[in-house]
C-alpha cells in the first residue's frame, strides 16, 4: 500500500509481537470459511476521498501500549470493536465507559501463558457473549489469567455485542477498490468509514521518508514487511 496509515505507540515503544496458535486444519477451514466483501452497488457510486484518516473521528480511541502478546485482541477489540460499537452509537472512544479491554477475550485464548491469538477468535466471544467495557473490566490489560467475576458485569458484556465480520482480499485492483471504499464509507456510502484489522511480520521491516513532492513530505512510510514477529495491526485510512 502507498500511504496506509498505521498506528503503532507514538512515544516509540517497541512493537509486541505475541506469536500465533500453529494454523492446523481446523483453523484453515474456519480461515476459509470466512465470507468476503466485495464492492456494493451503493458504495460503488461514491466518489472516495483523495485522503482517508479515521483516527482524527471521535470514535477512534486513544493510542494505547498493549500488554503482553495481546496484538490481535488490541488490534480486534481494542481498537476496531471499539469504533465500530462507538460508530453505531455515536458515542466518543476518548470516555473510557466506551472503550473495550483487550484481556477480556484474550485470557480466553492466550493458554494462560500470554502467547498470541487471532483476532476472529475475540470477535466470535463477542459475538457470543459480549464485552464488558473498560470500567466494568477493570482496566485495558492487567493479569493474563483473570477471568471477570459477578453476573452483573457479564450481564453488562451482553449489551455489547458483534453480528459478523468479513474478510477482504487485497491482491487484486478490484480488491484494493473495495478495501478504499471500506475505508471510505464502510462499503456502503456512510459517511464514515471502518477500520480493518492485518498481520505482518514487523521484524527487519524497511523505512524509508517521503520526498518534498509527496502531499505527507517527511513523514516515514514502510517500503517492505520484515521476516520475523509476526504483529496484529489496525488500519485507519489511506
Amino acid at each position: 500500500f502507498r500511504r496506509v496509515l498505521f498506528r503503532s505507540d507514538p512515544n516509540g515503544e517497541p512493537w509486541i509481537a505475541g506469536g500465533l496458535p500453529e494454523i492446523t486444519p481446523e483453523i484453515q477451514a474456519k480461515l476459509d470459511a470466512i465470507p468476503e466483501m466485495t464492492l456494493s452497488e451503493q458504495s460503488a457510486t461514491r466518489n472516495l476521498r483523495i485522503v482517508v484518516d479515521n483516527s482524527s473521528e471521535i470514535y477512534w480511541r486513544p493510542i494505547f501500549s498493549q500488554s503482553g502478546g495481546s496484538c490481535g485482541q488490541a488490534s480486534g477489540v481494542g481498537y476496531l470493536f471499539t469504533y465500530e460499537i462507538n460508530l453505531l452509537r455515536n458515542l466518543p472512544s476518548d470516555v473510557n465507559e466506551n472503550q473495550y479491554p483487550t484481556h477480556y477475550t484474550w485470557n480466553y485464548l492466550n493458554r494462560g501463558s500470554g502467547y498470541g491469538s487471532w483476532y476472529y477468535d475475540g470477535w466470535d466471544i463477542i459475538k457470543d457473549s459480549g464485552c464488558p467495557n473498560r470500567v466494568i473490566w477493570g482496566g485495558m490489560a492487567g493479569d493474563p489469567t483473570k477471568w471477570m467475576t459477578g453476573y452483573d458485569k457479564y450481564y453488562s458484556a451482553l449489551h455489547n455485542k458483534s453480528l459478523d465480520y468479513w474478510y477482504i482480499s487485497v491482491g487484486t485492483p478490484d480488491g484494493l477498490e473495495t478495501f478504499k471504499h471500506w475505508l471510505n464509507d464502510h462499503n456502503q456510502a456512510d459517511d464514515f468509514g471502518g477500520l480493518a484489522c492485518f498481520a505482518a511480520h514487523i521484524g527487519g521491516a524497511q523505512y524509508d521518508v517521503l520526498p518534498n513532492e509527496s502531499a505527507e513530505s517527511g513523514k516515514k512510510i514502510l517500503t517492505s514487511w520484515g521476516t520475523s514477529g509476526y504483529h496484529a495491526m489496525t488500519f485507519v485510512g489511506y
